[in-house]
């Protein structure tokens, strides 16, 4: 290896990566799927503990085809919304460091929830494609807040954060190692 190939490979690690790069696409393929396990892990540990209802296979089956449907119907809006919060971080000149992409992991998920929020209460057959996990809150017109069907389902909204925080730190794992 030359010392010019050794520059740009130094160079390279410490500039700021493309978003549409690998790195980008797996961390952010990772979100969806990452947010239906997280909601899994919980669902057994409530059970576990007592806290909740037993966990038999005819639950766990359908989390497994739910993996699968989150994975294609989040795949898109986990690459739009991550995309356009790393160019806004780039945009505004924000250093690639662990804190500012793991928050802006978190950010996406909460731009990708409120957009699906929005879009079950306008359109909720188009809200089906993008966000399934959205038909299970309406939003109250009268007093402006989320009416939930169930108290539960505030876990769903948390798992999905949660990915997307896990997603940040993936992709500011992988960028930034040296």
């Amino acid at each position: 290896m030359s010392a010019s190939e050794g520059e740009g490979s130094r160079s390279r690690k410490r500039g700021r990566p493309a978003f549409y790069s690998s790195e980008f696409m797996v961390a952010a393929l990772l979100a969806p799927p990452m947010s239906v396990l997280a909601l899994l892990l919980i669902a057994g540990i409530r059970a576990l503990t007592g806290l909740g209802p037993a966990v038999p296979w005819d639950v766990i089956l359908p989390f497994l085809f739910l993996l699968v449907l989150v994975l294609l119907c989040g795949a898109i809006p986990s690459l739009l919304f991550g995309g356009a919060v790393l160019s806004a971080i780039r945009m505004l000149g924000l250093p690639f460091s662990y804190p500012v992409l793991i928050v802006g992991g978190g950010v996406a998920a909460g731009l990708y929830i409120a957009a699906g929020l929005a879009l079950a209460s306008a359109w909720p057959s188009a809200a089906m494609m993008i966000a399934p996990w959205a038909i299970l809150y309406q939003i109250d017109s009268a007093r402006g807040q989320l009416a939930l069907a169930q108290p539960d389902d505030l876990m769903v909204l948390g798992c999905i954060l949660l990915s997307g925080v896990a997603a940040g730190l993936i992709y500011a794992r992988s960028v930034l190692r040296g």
